[in-house]
């Protein structure tokens, strides 16, 4: 039980950030939950608070956007909240030719799986060196093994997540911080619906 403890999860409005937030509530975690989606973060906090007791804060960010990872560093900071554990989960794929897609929302995309998993990173896990302890969980892909067609630019970004996240095992761990990476496959998410592609089989 990791009861006192905080965990941050990033991307907790929906999908896996979800699922992730009702595992770590069972197991005694303190949460802080970020998204862009506030709504469904309050559900979720009250859901967890009547299930387990749970202390969850709720931090409505666009983490894509510039500054808000220092935002949530600050905000954390004023709560007197030092996290032990990260799930960097916030992330979307888009599907389709890439030259065909909007290239502001390329660069969106990119913004929230590269650019703003890398600072969530930074920030806490600078933290948990200094304190000799901490975990972080970053959520690639199975896309991140291999080129996509349709899903180019999605699956580069993954595979940046997974050479970060193995290498960052290599580094951190000397420290008494693990870092590990998920790869999911196709799941019960609203990630197809996001990307723009059909269910098939």
């Amino acid at each position: 039980m990791k009861s006192g403890k905080w965990a941050v999860v990033s991307g907790a409005s929906s999908g896996l950030g979800v699922d992730f937030s009702r595992q770590l509530a069972a197991q005694g975690y303190r949460l802080v939950l970020v998204a862009r989606s506030e709504a469904p973060m309050r559900e979720l906090a009250d859901e967890l608070a009547r299930k387990y007791g749970s202390d969850v804060r709720v931090f409505p960010l666009d983490l894509a956007a510039a500054g808000a990872v220092r935002a949530l560093s600050l905000g954390l900071a004023e709560q007197g909240i030092e996290p032990e554990l990260l799930v960097n989960n916030a992330g979307f794929g888009l599907y389709g030719d890439f030259s065909e897609q909007p290239l502001e929302r390329i660069r969106s995309m990119l913004q929230l799986n590269i650019i703003a998993l890398t600072e969530l990173t930074h920030v806490l896990a600078a933290g948990m060196k200094a304190r000799g302890r901490g975990q972080i969980l970053l959520v690639a892909s199975i896309g991140g093994y291999q080129a996509t067609p349709g899903y180019a630019a999605y699956c580069a970004s993954k595979a940046y997540v997974l050479l970060f996240g193995e290498a960052l095992h290599n580094e951190l761990g000397a420290f008494g911080v693990n870092v590990t990476v998920v790869s999911p496959g196709v799941t019960a998410t609203r990630f197809l619906q996001v990307a723009g592609q059909q269910p098939t089989r």
